[in-house]
């Protein structure tokens, strides 16, 4: 049976502007000094210690390439830093103006300790000499290790594939509560799919989805601003055309993409195909035809393990989230209530 707990999520939980004051000035430029300035404000732990080369790395992401190191039997870090392909090709400001994003949307006081959204542990510092011996110093994100990586990942392990539909039902609430409550704080994420979702197991068993990667989050202060979202193959709305985008349309495409997360995580085995890759490349096709909505209601009303009222609540839940025009888009999530409670 439900909660009171679990029905508390879905009240999103909103802190005024009037109580986070901005950490970054408008025409502040994006470096080191800017950078110690953020996470001072937001009184971000500096970590007594320093990136290694030698740590095994366990993913790349759009915005940085992620390490662990072992702390000890039960507990590791994953060290997220600038890539040197990124170091070589991206300008030093964007790189810092990517992690100072980043910083300030976890470190949103109702964002830092959120169930659903991974916890920034830190900060540290990866050093870099050049040719000529000169050392350059660049901050290095320093978050919890996830004990079965990221969502694309996990699904397509043996204990991914094991999971039960309200396994995996759960784990897109999960992301969808991460979602609501980032967007009532005027936080747009930009960039949601299951590589920026990582799993973790909890004492009693169950798994629990937590979003990553802020790189491209934006934290807006009005209705008029303009934002930017990047374009994540195939996951980003088919409007994903514009280099800005006010507020409501950026939300709009997060829960498009939340859509389609959640139409691959329930059905992944029947969309799988041979590879990864062709997988997306199906959705893609898809969604260029503009068929993501209909087949996720014909998979639904083919699943023999989802009740009646469940059935509902999903086949409303893709009608509203993977509609091409984003004026018939829920941006309220009004289906997620619906999809919690357990009655399988």
């Amino acid at each position: 049976m439900s909660t009171d707990d679990d029905l508390t999520f879905f009240k999103p939980r909103y802190l005024s502007d009037a109580s986070l004051e901005s950490v970054q000035e408008a025409d502040a430029p994006y470096d080191l000094i800017t950078f110690l300035a953020v996470i001072q404000k937001l009184q971000v732990d500096i970590l007594p210690t320093t990136w290694q080369a030698a740590r095994q790395p366990i993913g790349v992401g759009a915005t940085g390439i992620i390490n662990e190191a072992l702390i000890d039997l039960h507990t590791s870090f994953a060290f997220k830093r600038a890539s040197n392909r990124q170091k070589e090709k991206q300008a030093e400001e964007r790189i810092i103006h990517t992690l100072i994003s980043e910083v300030i949307a976890l470190g949103h006081p109702l964002i830092r300790k959120h169930r659903n959204i991974v916890e920034l542990q830190g900060i540290c510092w990866d050093i870099v000499s050049d040719d000529r011996g000169n050392d350059k110093v660049w901050p290095v994100l320093v978050f919890e290790k996830s004990q079965y990586g990221d969502l694309y990942s996990f699904a397509t392990l043996p204990v991914g594939r094991a999971l039960c539909v309200a396994e995996r039902l759960k784990l897109c609430v999960d992301v969808g509560i991460a979602i609501l409550d980032m967007h009532f704080n005027k936080i747009i994420h930009g960039d949601i799919k299951p590589e920026n979702v990582l799993v973790f197991k909890d004492d009693a068993g169950a798994y629990t989805a937590r979003v990553t990667d802020f790189g491209y989050s934006t934290r807006f202060a009005g209705e008029d601003d303009l934002v930017s979202v990047p374009k994540s193959w195939p996951w980003c709305a088919p409007e994903c055309e514009h280099e800005k985008l006010k507020p409501i349309q950026a939300r709009k495409m997060d829960v498009f993409s939340f859509g389609m997360l959640c139409l691959w995580v329930l059905f992944e085995k029947y969309l799988s195909g041979i590879t990864p890759h062709m997988c997306k490349s199906i959705l893609a096709d898809l969604k260029q035809q503009d068929r993501l909505a209909m087949l996720a209601q014909q998979l639904v009303l083919a699943e023999r393990d989802i009740e009646t009222d469940k059935k509902k609540a999903l086949e409303r839940f893709f009608s509203t989230s993977l509609a091409r025009n984003p004026d018939e888009r829920d941006e309220s999530l009004s289906a997620l209530p619906g999809l919690l409670i357990p009655t399988w």
